[in-house]
């Protein structure tokens, strides 16, 4: 049978004709309807840019390149470099303001945020709000993100910057309220990796760093590796600088892990809830310059306040500290060189952590054990005071034996007199204190202390001073079932303009001295 030919070339010629409107649809029609419906997006003040784009009905596929979110009050500048959407209905993207998209990814996306930004010009198009479509994503991913807060438009150096990765799934942002673009999105998973964190301190005094931080919403985890606080100035030019005492610190810290994170209810603003916080090898070291005027400033909190303090209520049942250690170095008036005294090999648990007052009334309590210069074991229970309850705050702890000697970083320094021997062969203490006072009972059994002063200048024995001293004023012996054995006396007033580590420790001081001193 002899085939149509006529019927032939008219079917030939209809397929041609399809191919050519498909691919005129697909190539040319459809790009600039979706980048139309894209640009459409926006309010008054933000709109949406598209350099090039590809899509393909086959595949289900929109490809953009060199995206830019403008924002016209001048306040962020977002720049996507490739972005691709798969598992999309295009003509459902072009018809509906609801849009399922199965992935999309985005790779080196650049986010400015500004500090302070030029004043705003009026807009002609005062009023306009564009529609913001409700997005159903079932995966979105990001790689070699940047982000970048600056002090201005044109400022060159960042204040706060990092890389970041992240990986987003079943994202939903239908709004219950109407008002998908003021809402927050819904979502399963979050994982978020952020790299080489720089934060710059407003005063130019620290730095701050991260190595590598991830957020895993499926494990309710956040881990933060390499933290780092580092001071840009010297420990006696920060006091040159502000002209008054003024704290110096220098913190390293190896990880930081927090359980149980939920961060939708952060990210509402409702409440912070936390299983426990692990901090792995927290080093610190402070400083203070007391030959210094002090500075006017607002008093420091003790820790029963600095638990109420933050403005969202949260909770945290155990934070636990591993191998931990601690320098306080401070400068006295007439000494020429700064005392100080270490805490080593840290270990300590709080529990009970919150400010909420609907959750069950339990007192916060903090158990602590370190190596005082590296030697002798402090062992300490503290207590605090929490609304409701009608405990106090208190401490009280224990040290192991210990050499006199070991404490001269901190007598030679700041007494301008220097040990020689002696040996505690036996410390406790309890005391209990509020915003005010502290006061509270010491017992410390030692032997054989005997002291030298010096002459700060040239460092000469005062042999007289010295005989006075130890015969006199220092008492060489404190033991049990003897005829003078004394039992210590804490009694401190509280400056406020102190730490509350200073508080605690001058405390104890204040019970050793009515021991030691006659």
């Amino acid at each position: 049978m002899r085939l149509n030919t006529p019927i032939l070339k008219y079917s030939a010629g209809t397929v041609i004709v399809l191919l050519i409107a498909f691919l005129v649809l697909s190539k040319l029609i459809l790009p600039a309807m979706v980048k139309e419906k894209i640009e459409n997006i926006g309010t008054e003040h933000l709109s949406i840019q598209v350099g090039h784009i590809n899509t393909s009905i086959l595949s289900q596929s929109i490809s953009l390149k060199d995206v830019a979110l403008i924002d016209q009050t001048g306040k962020f500048d977002v720049q996507l470099k490739k972005i691709k959407l798969t598992g999309v209905h295009i003509f459902e993207l072009l018809m509906h303001n609801t849009i399922e998209i199965g992935e999309i990814s985005i790779q080196s996306p650049e986010i400015k945020i500004n500090q302070q930004t030029p004043q705003l010009v009026a807009s002609n198009k005062k009023g306009l709000r564009r529609s913001f479509p409700t997005l159903k994503i079932h995966e979105l991913n990001v790689e070699n993100g940047t982000f970048l807060l600056r002090d201005s438009i044109s400022g060159a150096d960042s204040i706060f910057s990092f890389l970041f990765d992240a990986q987003i799934k079943d994202i939903d942002s239908q709004s219950q309220s109407g008002d998908s673009l003021n809402e927050i999105p819904k979502f399963e998973n979050i994982t978020i990796n952020i790299s080489r964190l720089n934060y710059k301190e407003q005063s130019g005094s620290y730095r701050f760093t991260i190595d590598q931080c991830q957020l895993n919403t499926s494990l309710k985890q956040l881990t933060i590796n390499q933290a780092e606080c580092t001071p840009i100035l010297s420990k006696y030019e920060i006091g040159r600088k502000t002209g008054v005492e003024t704290d110096w610190f220098n913190i390293t810290i190896k990880q930081i892990r927090l359980n149980g994170f939920k961060i939708d209810n952060l990210i509402r603003q409702e409440s912070l809830k936390l299983q426990s916080v692990q901090i792995d090898q927290f080093v610190g070291e402070t400083f203070i310059d007391k030959r210094l005027p002090s500075p006017q400033k607002p008093d420091s909190k003790i820790p029963s306040d600095l638990f109420r303090l933050p403005s969202i209520p949260y909770s945290c049942d155990s934070i636990i500290i591993n191998r931990a250690s601690i320098r306080y170095s401070e400068r006295a008036e007439n000494s020429t060189e700064a005392g100080f005294i270490d805490f080593n090999q840290i270990n300590a648990t709080i529990l009970n952590i919150t400010n909420n007052d609907s959750l069950p009334n339990l007192p916060i309590k903090m158990t602590a054990e370190a190596k005082i210069m590296n030697e002798a074991i402090l062992s300490a229970e503290f207590q605090f005071a929490t609304p409701g309850m009608s405990h106090l705050n208190t401490v009280s702890g224990n040290l192991k034996p210990m050499r006199f000697q070991s404490l001269n970083s901190v007598v030679k320094p700041n007494m301008g007199a220097q040990i020689q021997s002696g040996t505690i062969n036996h410390l406790d203490f309890k005391f209990t204190y509020d915003d005010n006072h502290a006061s509270g009972k010491l017992v410390m059994d030692y032997e054989d202390l005997k002291i030298v002063f010096l002459n700060q200048e040239k460092k000469r024995k005062k042999q007289v001073e010295s005989l006075v001293a130890n015969s006199i004023i220092i008492r060489s012996h404190n033991i049990p079932d003897q005829k003078y054995y004394r039992k210590g006396t804490i009694n401190f007033e509280r400056d406020k303009k102190r730490s509350f580590f200073s508080f605690w420790w001058k405390s104890v001081l204040s019970g050793i001295q009515s021991i030691v001193v006659n």
